[in-house]
């Protein structure tokens, strides 16, 4: 009897890839220095990629294999907001290309979003936070309520 075998690089698909450009709303221009985090959902085993944006906003994780992946972003700013956003999944096939996309959010959405039912007018702030036990780092009490106040 005669077997054949694929040479095991003969039997993996090519590689694929995905990319895409973070844009900072509040500023109106590309995020640089963005955390692009890139999780493989299938086939399994779950990977985790990580790339920096550049100073274009772009990022590009490459020798992918096809597969199903979560991908998302951060930044230094949204942390401090406590602010994480949802991620995109993306289908890559072999060989292929995939776009992620991403946007920080608008100042008014973070607005909406941080001092709900208040609005805020153009020209006003908001100061929102919350005190924490030095010791411990667990919070005291309740979150501050949202405060608007003319700045200039």
């Amino acid at each position: 009897m005669l077997s054949w075998s694929t040479p095991l690089a003969a039997q993996q698909s090519p590689p694929a890839r995905i990319e895409g450009v973070v844009y900072d709303s509040l500023r109106a221009r590309p995020l640089a220095g963005a955390v692009v985090t890139v999780m493989q959902v299938s086939p399994a085993p779950q990977q985790y990629f990580t790339a920096a944006t550049d100073a274009a906003g772009r990022y590009r994780m490459d020798s992918l294999v096809a597969g199903r992946y979560l991908v998302g972003f951060s930044t230094p700013f949204l942390d401090s907001l406590e602010l994480q956003l949802p991620q995109k999944e993306l289908a890559l096939a072999a060989a292929k290309r995939a776009r992620g996309d991403f946007a920080t959010p608008s100042r008014a959405t973070l607005a909406r979003a941080a001092c709900p039912g208040i609005p805020l007018p153009k020209g006003r702030g908001a100061v929102v936070g919350q005190v924490m036990d030095a010791e411990t780092d667990r919070p005291l009490g309740r979150r501050l309520p949202c405060t608007g106040r003319r700045w200039g």
